[in-house]
């Protein structure tokens, strides 16, 4: 049995086998098809990622709003505390999108400059270049877009609209006087609304401005990196709505945003429902209208 050390003083005494590379067109054909069978995978793997916290997310804000806007004495910090759980998962999906980024650059490689010359063989590329590219990249694997431009991609797909909804809510949370306990009437001033919006020991118009600071960051970031860069410079697919807008093709586009504003909008009944003193049959009436009239819009 051969050692270690045998190995490491004799290096001679252990032939090892050369790898086996195609050698002709045929075994060439059925690597890359094995290769990208097995990228497609990994990629489809990191999508499932992404899906499940965008999941996570709109659960919480769900059950944050359904807490904090079901009675007067709930907190308002429960919807601070739902912004900060949303910011969190907005982190971990914006690690999770540049992993996936990563894997979707070489399929996309592979599918625009092989399976697309072979279904449309009139562009003249040279395989040399993609090939080393793809090769390069499988020898030092590098992100290719910093954490900060995930962060501005996935706000702009899904968690800019979470965070809207939450502001909202806390804006009807802090100034409805039915939504604050002891209060017994309207708010006229900005006293009032400073003194609802105190944090315990911290005062009003810091938490303001805290909120403030922190939905200017953010929309510091999406201004920052609207450039379509990588991948979404070859095509319209995971390109950000407005963008597929200004082409005329919102329809499909426009489609998980659809979900979203539907569950926005039953969450936003939910919360007049509170405030309102209108019987549940007309909110019924109400919710069913507004299904039906998003039912006439998103049809072709």
């Amino acid at each position: 049995m051969i050692t270690e050390k045998d190995i490491t003083i004799r290096p001679d005494s252990a032939k090892l086998g050369q790898p086996i590379f195609p050698t002709n067109s045929a075994e060439f054909v059925n690597s890359l098809s094995h290769y990208y069978r097995g990228e497609l995978s990994r990629m489809m793997s990191w999508r499932d990622r992404l899906d499940r916290t965008t999941n996570w997310a709109i659960t919480g804000v769900g059950a944050m709003l359904s807490v904090s806007l079901s009675s007067p004495q709930s907190h308002h910090g429960v919807l601070l505390f739902a912004m900060v759980l949303v910011f969190l998962m907005l982190s971990i999906e914006s690690r999770r999108y540049r992993f996936f980024h990563v894997y979707r650059s070489r399929v996309r490689l592979i599918e625009r400059n092989y399976y697309g010359r072979i279904l449309s063989p009139r562009d003249a590329i040279d395989p040399t270049h993609w090939m080393n590219q793809l090769g390069e990249d499988l020898r030092l694997p590098v992100f290719k877009m910093s954490h900060r431009e995930a962060m501005a991609r996935r706000l702009r797909r899904n968690y800019i609209w979470l965070f809207l909804i939450l502001m909202l809510a806390w804006l009807l949370k802090t100034t409805t006087s039915v939504l604050q306990p002891g209060s017994s009437g309207i708010i006229h001033s900005t006293t009032e609304l400073l003194n609802n919006a105190a944090l315990g020991y911290i005062p009003g118009w810091l938490v303001l401005i805290c909120i403030l600071c922190f939905y200017g960051w953010l929309l510091f970031i999406m201004m920052k990196h609207r450039a379509s860069t990588g991948e979404l410079a070859y095509g319209e697919v995971h390109v950000q709505a407005q963008r597929a807008k200004r082409k005329g093709r919102s329809g499909k586009a426009l489609g998980p945003l659809r979900d979203l504003s539907l569950c926005a909008l039953r969450l936003a009944h939910r919360a007049w429902r509170v405030v309102s003193a209108r019987s549940p049959c007309d909110l019924v009436a109400d919710i069913i209208l507004l299904e039906v009239q998003l039912n006439r819009r998103n049809r072709p």
